[in-house]
Formats: structure tokens, C-alpha cells, sequence
């Protein structure tokens, strides 16, 4: 019976609130004896691999701001268990009423974030690092019917992980919508680079301007032998 009666349901709370919330009720289900009827707190949080200045690291958001997730079997003793819990303010549903979350929405949900739960069998996809960029840096794509291609990126849409960036395709300037993960960053303006082959090799200085449609760069050179700013081909350069 209860097996039946067991569901998802979403709880508000104040704005930071979250990780406080599921502590105290947690702790209120152990002192008030509510394990039979209340299951699971969870606060819903991705976990995302970011490479930043040639650094790995992880980094945790929520899903859902300000909102906890709660397994229970909901009757009057559950509600006021939950309902009264510090930080809490109220249920999302009609009025008064309660509405559980669709068992194809939570099982979405789980699957996102890689919750352990019987339901769920299937395994959360390996996440890719994600590149950080910005608007305005030159890129390589390194996957897809476009691998190899260079441009500038036009717009950055870090929730989903992707980006799009503009490339000379089909004779032609195209936008291409890409995974973060799928690019490198060749160049940035303010960068320190360092022109490796060619004629002007052991030049040095900052990116100053990029010119995608050609492929070149303005860097600002610093050598004493050569002041002033020169025009190189981005496969030229390293970054320092």
C-alpha cells in the first residue's frame, strides 16, 4: 500500500535555503519518526567539468533554485511535517493541494543528475570538460561535419553548454551551434602569445585584434628588436 502511495513531490523554500532545508527535515523525519512515510530529500545539483586558463575543475549548480525535492506518501501528519520544516514556504501545487511531480518528469530529472534510485537503471551519459568562453574568442572546432574549422565566437549559451561561432563554410560566413566541449580556444584579445614559425619568429606580445575571415592576428610586439604591432597567421602563434 504504501509502495503505491509513494511519490515526488516539490517543495519552495527561501532563496539559498535549499541544503538548509533538506538538513532540517531530514532531521525532523528522524526525531518525529516519519521514515515509513517520508523517503527521500533531495536537492537537485549538476555536476560540471570546466577548463579554465588550462585548469580542470568541478563545478556544482543547482537545477532548481530555491526548490527541494521530497519522496513521501502524502497525508496530513506528512504535510505537517514538511510543511512546517524551517525555511520552507509551502508546496507547489493548486491552492492547498499538493501536486506530485510526474513520474517522467523525476525519472528525467534523476537520470540528469545521476541519482541512485531503483526506477532509475539507466546510467547518466560521461559529461564532457566544458570550455569556458566568451563572445569575441577565436576557436577550433574538434568534432562534427565541421571539425577543423576556426572562427570567432558569436554567442555563448553556458546553461546548455554550447556556443556558436561563425566559420567560413560553403564559401561563405556560416553559424555553427556547437557543444562547448567540442572547441579549443586558439586566441583571446588581451592573450599573451608568441609567434613560433615564420619570419617574425620570437615575436611576443598581446593580441590586440583578430581578424577571423583571413585567419590572422594583431598582437602588440614587445620584442626590442621589432616594437610596435605586426600581423601573423594564427597558426603561427602559442599562447604563453
Amino acid at each position: 500500500m504504501t509502495e503505491k502511495l509513494r511519490q515526488w513531490f516539490t517543495v519552495q523554500t527561501y532563496s539559498g535555503y535549499e541544503n538548509k532545508v533538506k538538513a532540517n527535515l531530514e532531521q525532523r523525519i528522524a526525531s518525529m519518526g516519519m521514515e515509513e512515510k517520508i523517503f527521500n530529500v533531495l536537492v537537485p545539483t549538476e555536476e560540471k567539468v570546466v577548463v579554465k586558463d588550462g585548469k580542470t575543475r568541478h563545478v556544482s549548480r543547482k537545477l532548481f533554485p530555491s526548490y527541494v525535492l521530497v519522496e513521501m506518501v502524502m497525508d496530513d501528519q506528512s504535510w505537517y511535517v514538511v510543511r512546517h520544516t524551517p525555511g520552507v514556504t509551502g508546496f507547489v501545487g493548486a491552492g492547498n493541494h499538493p501536486l506530485p511531480v510526474t513520474q517522467e518528469e523525476i525519472e528525467e530529472i534523476l537520470r540528469q543528475i545521476g541519482y541512485a534510485d531503483e526506477k532509475v537503471q539507466e546510467k547518466t551519459p560521461e559529461k564532457k570538460p566544458a570550455v569556458e568562453c566568451c563572445v569575441g574568442d577565436f576557436v577550433r572546432l574538434n568534432a562534427g561535419p565541421f571539425t577543423g574549422s576556426v572562427g570567432p565566437v558569436q554567442e555563448v549559451y553556458p546553461e546548455k553548454g554550447k556556443l556558436i561561432f561563425v566559420t567560413n563554410a560553403f564559401g561563405r560566413e556560416t553559424q555553427v551551434e556547437v557543444d562547448s566541449s567540442d572547441i579549443e580556444i586558439i586566441c583571446r584579445v588581451g592573450d599573451s602569445v608568441c609567434v613560433m614559425t615564420g619570419e617574425l619568429k620570437g615575436a611576443r606580445g598581446l593580441v590586440t585584434a583578430i581578424f577571423p575571415e583571413k585567419g590572422i592576428v594583431r598582437i602588440s610586439d614587445i620584442s626590442p628588436e621589432r616594437m610596435g604591432e605586426i600581423e601573423v597567421d594564427y597558426t603561427e602563434l602559442v599562447k604563453l
